[in-house]
């Protein structure tokens, strides 16, 4: 039996991907990740392992859900490599950004 939880590194990011008008996470098939040290222990959900897969995933969630997200919903990307800042939470770095507009203009939607 495998883990039950990916643990990020510099070498094996992993990236999340949230509805910024929500503030739901865009779920997907991968284990959820997890960061550990003596401060915390904090969980969250993964939706790619690779940026090009991030893109990818996001814009597939933007083509299946546009009809419920009004215009001005923005989406968001961040990675997380198990750096941590020194209360012991994950630093997430946001690394790619599109709206519903943008979408509509790169003809996505």
């Amino acid at each position: 039996m495998g883990a039950k939880y990916i643990t990020p590194t510099k070498e094996n990011p992993v990236f999340t991907g949230q509805n910024m008008y929500t503030g739901e996470f865009i779920p997907s098939a991968y284990k959820g990740w997890e960061v550990k040290n003596d401060k915390q222990w904090i969980i969250g959900d993964t939706m790619a392992l690779s940026f090009t897969d991030a893109i990818e995933q996001i814009h597939e969630y933007i083509k299946e859900n546009h009809e419920y997200n009004p215009p001005n919903t923005k989406f968001q990307i961040e990675m997380i490599d198990g750096s941590v800042n020194k209360y012991g939470d994950p630093i997430r770095v946001p690394v790619y950004k599109i709206s519903m507009r943008q979408a509509k203009r790169f003809k996505l939607i």
